[in-house]
């Protein structure tokens, strides 16, 4: 999970009204229990103290409804001056959780986000690659592509003489700009903010595609098994990207709730110093107390 996406309730002010809800619409009367659970919500909030105006935008939004497959919850987050956090994670909420208080209540959403990897899984050969974009929770691809596909001259032709240097140089250069179709490819999705990138396929053009990426941006993990040739259900591979989703969540857990840590344990300092500078003695005070 990205922290960064939690930029904005750090840098607001508090009270804030937190509402994580189930909001599938998966059954005949999904659309009346939705409205019912936001209703809850609301007259939760109040209950807690929450001022009419935060309610409603907490309502305002919970009860848009949402396009993506069940089960499906979402997170919200208000204050004051409206909503500054709202994400959508893809697991079946029982009873709606309702916090209003002077920090945000995360950790359900946190949990989730956790657990539900977005990564990008690109099977590469010296043809391309087919590149497909995931939710760890949700088995069908969100999108799906391919890049590269220049076929001249892919294959290096066992010929002798002066020409065999001049096919196996244009061969590579064949292999080298498919290799670059793909590695756009993937930057684009990198930038869309997927943080993880399974490389499977040709050791060789694996080997280019990983060397021409923008590492800094994210994990780029490298699987030792996977082809283009596979349909997607090969249990070796499988295996594998399970494997690598278990590791990259397991050091972003422990990389994210140091920054929470921080960042949590910086607005409390922060608060506390406003506190003292509100209440600290005036010059008059002293002035009276060396009387």
């Amino acid at each position: 999970m990205d922290a960064s996406r939690l930029n904005t309730v750090f840098e607001a002010d508090g009270p804030f009204a937190t509402a994580t809800v189930d909001v599938s619409h998966d059954s005949e009367s999904g659309a009346q229990e939705h409205e019912l659970r936001v209703r809850s919500v609301c007259e939760q909030l109040t209950q807690q103290g929450a001022g009419e105006t935060v309610v409603q935008q907490v309502a305002g939004r919970l009860i848009e409804q949402v396009g993506e497959p069940a089960p499906v919850a979402r997170t919200v987050v208000a204050n004051a001056g409206g909503v500054v956090f709202d994400e959508t994670f893809h697991e079946r909420i029982d009873q709606p959780s309702v916090h209003w208080g002077p920090l945000p209540e995360l950790s359900g959403w946190i949990r989730s986000a956790e657990r539900n990897i977005r990564f990008v899984l690109a099977l590469v050969d010296h043809k391309g690659g087919d590149i497909a974009v995931y939710q760890s929770d949700v088995p069908e691809p969100e999108s799906e592509t391919s890049a590269g596909g220049e076929t001249t001259h892919v294959h290096k032709v066992p010929v002798g003489g002066w020409s065999a240097l001049r096919y196996q140089h244009e061969t590579e250069n064949v292999w080298r700009r498919n290799a670059q179709a793909v590695t756009e490819e993937l930057d684009s999705v990198i930038a869309s903010g997927v943080r993880l990138v399974l490389l499977a396929g040709d050791p060789r053009s694996v080997a280019e595609v990983e060397e021409r990426l923008k590492k800094p941006q994210a994990t780029v993990v490298r699987l030792e098994t996977g082809s283009r040739a596979e349909d997607g259900g090969d249990e070796a591979q499988q295996q594998a990207i399970r494997e690598a989703l278990l590791e990259y969540a397991v050091a972003r857990k422990l990389e994210l709730h140091h920054q929470l840590q921080d960042r949590l344990g910086h607005r409390r300092g922060h608060r506390r110093t406003r506190h003292c500078r509100r209440f600290r003695p005036g010059p008059g005070r002293h002035a009276a107390d060396r009387s």
